[in-house]
């Protein structure tokens, strides 16, 4: 069977939507982040009436992104977007 390419797209999103689902029942605040402070700093966010949020919702491949990219600005011992 081959799929085009808006079937792979669809499949992708229903794969990633069920992953993030999956996720979602196994961590804290939404899979946002990977770890126990991600997941302070998350519960923080949501708590903080300034910013007017009941909730939030977190990607787990940004939340594994910006995690890649905080690594990467760690090494460098720089805050800049444009490292690595």
């Amino acid at each position: 069977m081959v799929l085009s390419d808006a079937g792979k797209g669809i499949l992708l999103c229903l794969l990633m939507s069920f992953y993030q689902q999956a996720q979602a029942n196994e961590t804290p605040n939404n899979t946002c982040g990977f770890s126990e402070a991600a997941w302070a700093l998350a519960s923080l966010i949501i708590e903080d009436e300034a910013q007017q949020r009941a909730q939030i919702q977190c990607h787990p491949l940004l939340a594994q992104a910006a995690e890649d990219k905080a690594r990467i600005m760690a090494d460098y011992g720089m805050v800049r977007h444009n490292l690595g």
